[in-house]
């Protein structure tokens, strides 16, 4: 199993990119491999319904991961991250190829660590 950690900072959301250039060299559909990304970037799709924004990047990061065969399994409207005004966030996900997820991969959240 492959393992890839990335970080996309806060600003410029640079972590893409690299993303982008492994993914496109590296990634095997046939090889199980599990992204994790504190992506910083907010979107319905994993964020909490409270929270309303939307990062433009996100849309760039769905299409690059759903392109390559990945699929989010991190659970879905589950905190991660509480910001300096005390609203919950989803910024840290978890994506899983189908050879990943047919290994029953799950994922255990903890707010604490933040």
């Amino acid at each position: 199993m492959t393992l890839v950690s990335i970080y996309n900072p806060q600003t410029g959301f640079t972590g893409l990119p690299p993303l982008q250039n492994w993914m496109n060299k590296k990634s095997s559909r046939s090889h199980p491999t599990l992204l994790m990304i504190d992506s910083n970037l907010n979107h319905n799709l994993w964020s909490p319904t409270s929270y309303n924004h939307q990062h433009t990047e996100t849309k760039d990061l769905i299409q690059m991961c759903r392109k390559k065969g990945f699929k989010l399994i991190s659970p879905h409207q589950i905190p991660t991250f509480l910001g300096a005004t005390g609203c919950p966030t989803t910024i840290d996900l978890t994506w899983a190829n189908h050879t990943a997820r047919k290994l029953q991969v799950t994922t255990n959240l903890q707010l604490k660590n933040h």
